[in-house]
């Protein structure tokens, strides 16, 4: 009955043994998971920024015109002023 549960004893351990082992496995298999660092994520900042940035259309004379039409506007409104 002694030699019995030495068995029984040794066959748990093997068996908590190869448990560990597959566990270790598994956690070697995957990657790890780890916090993007600082500099990581002012990375990822600055190209969403970017990217973000490109959405605005870039048309320079059409900001100009624009900028010419407020001003002949604001001139027109002047001069309708000093009719008064």
């Amino acid at each position: 009955q002694n030699n019995e549960a030495q068995q029984n004893n040794e066959a748990q351990q093997n068996n908590e043994a190869q448990q560990n082992n597959e566990a270790q496995q598994n956690n070697e298999a995957q990657p790890e998971k780890k916090e993007p660092s600082n500099a990581e994520h002012a990375t990822e900042n600055m190209r969403l920024y970017q990217q973000w940035l490109n959405r605005i259309p870039d048309d320079p004379s059409g900001l100009l015109r624009r900028k010419f039409e407020i001003q002949a506007q604001q001139k027109e409104q002047r001069r309708e002023e000093k009719e008064w």
